[in-house]
This record gives C-alpha cells, sequence and structure tokens, in this order.
C-alpha cells in the first residue's frame, strides 16, 4: 500500500489525539470506574462502542475481503449472527444488569462466584482470561501489520512497540476512555466508509454494469461454506453473545435496565450499514481491481482508488484506531478477569480488596500482566486463526451454565466444575482432527454433563 505524506501525517496526527484524548478522560478513575465507568454511561456511548468494537474494523475487512473472494454468503452469515446475537442480548441485557448492580459484578467469574461457587468462578475466568489473551494476541498482530505499510519498520520491532503503546494505554485509561474514543472512531467510519466511500463508489456506472455481470455463485448465499456453515455459523454465533465478556461490561456500564436494552436494540440498527457496506465494497472491488487482486487489502485499495488522500488518511486512520479500541477491549477483559476472578478469589478469598485505590491498582497491574502475555504469544505464535476459532467458540462451553444459573436458578457448583472440564477436555482432543469445529462436540459435552449432575 503506498500512502503520500499528507495520508501519513493524518494518521500519526489522527493516533496521537486518540491516545492524548484517552489519557486525559482516563485521569481520576476509582476501581469502579476503571472497569464498568461507575455504571453510569450514556447510551450513545455505548452504541458507538458496540459497533466499534463488535462491528468494527476487524468486521469490515474481512466481510470485504470475503466477499471479494467468495461474494455474499461470508457477510450474510457474519450478519445474521451479530443481528440475532445482538437480538438475545436485549432481551437478557435488563437481567444482567440487575444482577450485575445487585452483586456489583464487573465480570462473568464474579456472576459465577456469586451464583455457584469461589471455585466456579476461578475455573470460569480462567478459560476467560485465556480466551481473551488469545483475542488480544491477534489484535496486536493486525495493528502491526497495517501499521507496517504506514511506517518502514521491520515487522516484529513494530509489533512490540506498538503492543507496548498499547498495554500501557489500557492500563492507564481503563474502559471509560475506550468507550469515549470509540465514540469517534464510529463517526469518523461512518462519514468516511459508509458517508463518502460507498456513494462515490454506487456513483460509478462501470461499478454498477459490472455487479450485474459478477458471476452468479457470488451471488449464492450458501457459497462460503455450503448450507451447514451458513446455518451453523448463525445458530453458534448467536448464543456466543451470552459469553463474550466485552458485552456484558458495556451492560454493566450503561445508567439501568431500561438503557442497557436500548443499547441493544439501537446497536441492531445502526450495524446494519457496517455489515451490508463491506458485502457492496468487497464486490466493487471484484469489478475494480479484477479477480487477482489481494483479497486482504481490496478496501484498502477501493478507498485509495475512490477517495482525496486527505478522506484516505482519515478512513484508514479510523480503521487503525478501531483495530487499537478493539484491542483495548480484549485487554480490559483479560486484565479485569485476572486481578477479579483469579488474584483475588486465590489470594482473599473472594473478598474484595480493602480500598478503592488499593483495587484500582491490583486492575492496572493485571492488565499489564494480561497485555504482556499475549504480546509474548504474539511473538511466538504468528499464525493463530484456526487456535482464536477454537478459544473463542469454546467459550461457549460456559453457555449452559450461565443459562442454568441466571435463568433456572441452579446454584449446584459440581455441575459447573464438570461441565466446563469436560467441555475444556474434549474441545482439545478434538481440536486434533477437527480443529475448526472442535467446539460443537465441547459444548455439547459441556451442556450434556450440566444437566446431568445438576439434576
Amino acid at each position: 500500500m503506498s500512502l503520500d505524506a499528507m495520508s501519513i501525517l493524518i494518521i500519526i496526527g489522527y493516533l496521537l489525539a486518540i491516545i492524548i484524548t484517552g489519557g486525559l478522560v482516563g485521569r481520576r478513575l476509582d476501581l469502579d470506574g476503571f472497569l464498568v465507568n461507575s455504571r453510569s454511561t450514556p447510551g450513545f456511548l455505548l452504541v458507538a462502542s458496540m459497533v466499534s468494537t463488535n462491528v468494527g474494523a476487524a468486521t469490515v475487512i474481512a466481510v470485504a475481503a470475503e466477499s471479494y473472494k467468495t461474494g455474499i454468503s461470508f457477510g450474510l452469515t457474519a450478519s445474521g449472527a451479530v443481528v440475532g446475537s445482538l437480538i438475545v442480548m436485549a432481551i437478557v441485557a435488563p437481567k444482567l444488569k440487575t444482577y450485575g448492580d445487585t452483586h456489583s459484578s464487573t465480570t462473568i467469574g464474579e456472576v459465577f462466584g456469586s451464583i455457584y461457587s469461589r471455585g466456579a468462578q476461578v475455573v470460569s475466568g480462567s478459560l476467560v482470561f485465556a480466551v481473551y489473551v488469545l483475542l488480544t494476541a491477534a489484535q496486536f498482530l493486525a495493528m502491526s501489520s497495517l501499521l507496517h505499510q504506514v511506517v518502514d519498520i521491520p515487522s516484529p520491532l513494530l509489533l512490540v512497540l506498538s503492543s507496548v503503546a498499547m498495554i500501557l494505554y489500557t492500563a492507564w485509561a481503563g474502559i471509560k476512555s475506550d468507550l469515549y474514543t470509540d465514540a469517534i472512531h464510529f463517526v469518523v467510519m461512518l462519514v468516511v466508509l459508509i458517508g463518502i466511500l460507498i456513494p462515490l463508489v454506487l456513483a460509478d456506472n462501470k461499478v454498477l454494469d459490472g455487479l450485474k455481470s459478477l458471476p452468479k455463485e457470488l451471488w449464492n448465499p450458501f457459497n462460503y461454506g455450503g448450507v451447514v456453515f451458513f446455518v451453523g455459523g448463525v445458530l453458534f454465533g448467536i448464543p456466543l453473545s451470552l459469553v463474550s465478556m466485552e458485552m456484558w461490561q458495556r451492560i454493566f456500564a450503561a445508567k439501568d435496565e431500561v438503557d442497557a436494552r436500548k443499547v441493544f436494540l439501537g446497536a441492531i440498527v445502526v450495524s446494519l450499514p457496517f455489515l451490508v457496506g463491506p458485502i457492496l465494497l468487497g464486490l466493487s472491488g471484484r469489478v475494480l481491481l479484477g479477480s487477482f487482486a489481494d483479497a486482504e487489502t481490496v478496501l484498502y485499495s477501493t478507498m485509495s482508488l475512490k477517495l482525496h488522500s486527505a478522506w484516505f488518511g482519515v478512513g484508514l486512520a479510523a480503521i487503525i484506531a478501531v483495530i487499537l479500541s478493539t484491542a483495548n477491549s480484549m485487554m480490559m477483559v483479560s486484565g479485569a478477569t485476572l486481578a477479579r476472578d483469579i488474584v483475588i478469589p486465590a489470594t482473599t478469598e473472594g473478598t474484595p480488596l480493602r480500598t478503592k485505590v488499593s483495587g484500582l491498582t491490583a486492575a492496572r497491574i493485571a492488565t499489564l500482566c494480561a497485555g504482556g502475555f499475549s504480546l509474548a504469544l504474539a511473538m511466538i505464535a504468528q499464525s493463530l486463526v484456526t487456535l482464536l476459532l477454537t478459544a473463542f467458540y469454546g467459550l461457549m462451553i460456559l453457555v449452559p451454565s450461565i443459562i442454568g444459573g441466571l435463568f433456572y436458578n441452579v446454584k449446584n457448583p459440581r455441575a459447573v466444575f464438570w461441565s466446563i472440564t469436560s467441555g475444556i477436555a474434549v474441545t482439545l482432543l478434538f481440536a486434533i482432527f477437527m480443529p475448526k469445529e472442535s467446539f460443537v462436540p465441547g459444548t455439547i459435552v459441556s451442556a450434556v454433563v450440566y444437566w446431568l449432575v445438576a439434576r
């Protein structure tokens, strides 16, 4: 990707402005402010943050790339899963908000601890921590890869520099700065990608004529992985939201139960352009760039063709910043989980730390440690795609325990322990033979074991 001086200056200026803004917003925090923004976040900030983090740069880039290669199938599957998950969370958000406020919960593990036992908190927290360390490592790799297109620095050194900057930023600023800077990224991406780029693409008669003559298979909703992938991707993607702790944190950060539900209903509407738009951009890239371009850079190439260098710089900066924001959210999850579900229960038998000041310090140290684990993993394992699929979908092992404990008043800690441990064991076993689908038998086994032991 070739960038002119103006684009590079805009990107650097944008990122510096975001870091400074986040640093200023993150001042004078207590523990509750660091983890859940004192449970008083305005609805707009939560909607913008939800879209930026969960339907942000990674989804836009991936959907555009797959739409270029295989057509509408992957994007429709992702759209169905995202919209379905937001509907489910809109239904359960008031329940989670009430429970979180009543028990002062900030993590999934703390909910497990209050429903089941301290042991259940440690076991569930350990699984969440491991998964989100992996997810953060993936964001570090994505950030360094994209920045490598902007600055001429060797990738390994760039990985360390960019990751350390993100770790320090997150450990200082907490979730409050994440919410505010997410709103900036959201507005910029909405203006540049949806408000400017897509209209410019659609105004090109060559694109409109080319879309009509694309191969028929690109319009087949099952072209990416067949009917099984389409149906399975949506059905398994929906309950995954129940164990996505970044969503739980934003529910806990809402003002009240009504706001918590409205946030997800608003996110459904606001997410649609960011789900449909990349499909259109990927197909348009097929027309503009031909069928032999690099799919991973089709979004950037289309932006470069259609946007003035200044707007291209702003748009690329926003994409980089959203990756930073997603890494920030992932680190907040792993750091909070390490501090609240693993270290505190292990050292104080589940009792809170003595003061909010010491609790904030512990949370920041835990975030630094979690970020350090992710950086070490990113440096050792440069290919994480299959492992990430297994790990992230592996969180579904927690779904039976969440549903049973919150909605059916099951309080059997043995059921949780054996459900989680058996689910992990089966997932790891099947990962040897079917790495991309190993979470399916793992989830089934965890549900069956939970039901049998809880009876």
